[in-house]
């Protein structure tokens, strides 16, 4: 049997402290959770800001979680230019909740990271974001009217007269 390499228990050490944070911003003791909020929040926002946002981002992370953050990544394909919509849905279907709960979950989790990342690092990366993403990065938006831009037939609140105009990718 061969011992541990150091190097390799100190980096899940390091992931495990972070995901940690992040679940005790979320008030849950459910790490795996913890995980695919973190993860969540990571892609989400990666697929969102330019290369060198995300490879600023990247610098900052443990090893092991930033294996995560470049999880899957292409490059050539950001950053997408879709709205608070899609950032919802996707962030929404890798974390497992409900549309209605991303506002609450990404605010902690950008709680969380904030007293990781160095000081100013997360507004630099929410700087390129549009404003409403930025609104639900920091807990804020309630998502109860119309959540993307030039689609004002678009809500999550569950109003029946507005259901027809949902795109068929998002699930309630």
């Amino acid at each position: 049997m061969h011992a541990p390499i150091h190097t390799f228990a100190s980096a899940l050490r390091q992931a495990q402290d972070w995901i940690t944070d992040v679940a005790v911003s979320n008030r849950t003791d459910d790490r795996e959770f913890a995980y695919r909020l973190l993860r969540a929040w990571l892609h989400t926002v990666r697929d969102r800001i330019p290369v060198d946002s995300t490879a600023h981002m990247g610098a900052q992370l443990p090893s092991l979680l930033r294996g995560v953050l470049y999880e899957g990544w292409q490059p050539a394909a950001v950053p997408k230019r879709h709205g608070l919509a899609s950032f919802v849905t996707q962030f929404a279907t890798s974390a497992r909740i409900d549309p209605l709960e991303v506002p609450a979950f990404a605010g902690a989790t950008t709680t969380a990271l904030r007293r990781r990342f160095s000081h100013g690092q997360l507004d630099h990366v929410f700087e390129v974001l549009p404003e409403r993403i930025r609104s639900v990065l920091r807990g804020e938006y309630p998502l109860t009217f119309p959540i993307d831009e030039g689609d004002e037939d678009y809500f999550l609140d569950g109003n029946a007269d507005r259901d027809a105009e949902r795109p068929s990718s998002v699930e309630f």
